[in-house]
């Protein structure tokens, strides 16, 4: 079963969103709002996630899934600016997308799983911090892939300061 939310609008400030789906079933998050700030996004059950923001201006989000092996996906689509966010994954095989502009200092915890973490981005002078990048992990910037193994050859906006 897939639980669905859009939010739609001018400004979101100070909000949060919880998703509370139990083991085996995804919440699926759409926020296409022209700003949100302090915007914080919660998983408290054990289900998956499915997150997008479409467009518009997201300022210093913090997203947080479930601890578990549930399989997340955060998607910032290309229309989107990401500011300064900090998002921490579980176990699971998940998939973070950055496809518009960044800017600020982006921090990812990917957890223990198989994720992939896809840069796109449009434009903007942000930083992509990936704290636990491991050999499970594959980092996919435009047409390159990178590994535990070639890391050193990532962009240099991208920083691995634990691997």
């Amino acid at each position: 079963m897939k639980t669905k939310v859009a939010i739609a609008g001018q400004r979101l400030v100070d909000s949060s969103i919880t998703n509370e789906a139990p083991k085996g079933e995804t919440s699926s998050v759409v926020v296409a709002v022209t700003k949100a700030k302090n915007l914080e996004f919660e998983t408290t059950g054990k289900g998956a996630t499915d997150f997008s923001v479409p467009e518009g201006k997201i300022m210093k989000p913090t997203f947080t899934t479930a601890k578990g092996k549930a399989t997340d996906a955060i998607t910032f689509v290309s229309a989107s600016t990401l500011t300064s966010a900090d998002i921490s994954t579980g176990k699971g095989a998940d998939t973070i997308t950055f496809n518009g502009r960044m800017k600020g200092k982006t921090t990812v915890e990917s957890g223990k799983g198989k994720d992939v973490i896809e840069v796109n981005r449009q434009s903007g002078k942000g930083k992509l911090i990936l704290e636990d990048f491991n050999k499970k992990d594959t980092l996919i910037v435009g047409d390159e892939t990178f590994t535990i193994d070639n890391i050193d050859d990532a962009p240099k906006f991208i920083k691995f300061p634990n691997a």
